[in-house]
């Protein structure tokens, strides 16, 4: 492992995965980016192996969890921890960037504190989303960090107000 790979890792996240996807029933099939999103009849639910986060940029789709069903809507981020178990719905179309990603922590953070699951997305969101996708395909390293600093800027308006649900953690 490179140093830089070593410092990307250091803050406890390693992202797999960054892209912008149409999803859903009435995209466009032909584009190299569209992806059904209905769980099949037979395989209705899967355990999430990287933690998830999606920024809807337009339409709409569900998850479905054990606990509930979350609407995903236009102009909202949404953060889903791995190893839950969900199924996907896009009756219509979706077009969304998501980052996967996994932590490198021995604990994890989403289990023991209380934050909010969406945010209010904004302009730099948008960018930042962007930027993530282009860098993501860059093998210059320096493009590590800048990749950090936008992932986490992404990630930490999810903390914002959070609590700790053991306060012996």
């Amino acid at each position: 492992m490179s140093f830089f790979d070593n410092l990307f890792h250091s803050t406890g996240f390693s992202l797999t995965a960054c892209e912008e996807r149409t999803v859903g029933t009435h995209s466009d099939r032909n584009d190299p980016r569209f992806y059904d999103w209905n769980s099949s009849p037979s395989q209705p639910f899967e355990l999430l192996e990287h933690n998830r986060m999606y920024y809807i940029q337009e339409g709409t789709a569900s998850v479905i969890t054990h606990k509930e069903t979350v609407s995903l809507e236009q102009g909202y981020v949404y953060l889903f921890p791995a190893n839950s178990i969900v199924a996907t719905r896009c009756a219509d179309m979706m077009r969304h960037s998501y980052i996967h990603f996994t932590m490198t922590t021995p604990f994890n953070y989403f289990n023991i504190i209380n934050m909010h699951r969406r945010y209010r997305a904004d302009l730099r969101t948008d960018r930042l989303f962007a930027d993530l996708i282009r860098l993501s395909l860059s093998q210059n390293p320096m493009d590590k960090v800048l990749q950090q600093a936008y992932f986490l800027e992404l990630l930490a308006p999810f903390f914002d107000g959070a609590e700790l649900v053991n306060q012996n953690v």
